[in-house]
């Protein structure tokens, strides 16, 4: 409500971020609470979610781009290895514990980095 509250008419506004693939069932998971715990996330939405509560508020989505597939993020950068977590050598921070589980959960298909746009109806 806040961000469009601050646009004009046809303005709009891009968020870049992880997206949960699934339903309920996969947002109640162990692997996705632990990874929301990791990131202080309070809440998990898809861009699905997203895009209902932008829709709710004046936004409409005018692109959802999955940028996991788009450059190939679970080949290039996580080599299609799905990392056992296990906080070993004091590695416990929350950025390198986010990291791991972000890469698990994409791995998985279950966690997608989309950058998705809205546009303020009018």
């Amino acid at each position: 409500q806040v961000w469009a509250s601050h646009l004009k008419p046809n303005g709009i506004m891009a968020i870049l971020d992880d997206f949960v693939v699934g339903g309920p069932q996969v947002k109640a998971s162990n692997g996705m609470k632990e990874f929301a715990k990791s990131w202080l996330a309070n809440s998990l939405f898809s861009t699905r979610d997203l895009g209902e509560i932008g829709n709710q508020n004046g936004l409409e989505v005018i692109e959802d781009r999955d940028l996991v597939t788009e450059y190939d993020i679970i080949g290039l950068n996580y080599r299609n290895q799905i990392p056992k977590i296990h906080p070993y050598g004091g590695r416990v921070h929350q950025g390198w514990m986010g990291s791991k589980w972000r890469q698990r959960l994409t791995v998985e298909r279950k966690l997608t980095y989309n950058l998705l746009v809205m546009r303020k109806k009018g």
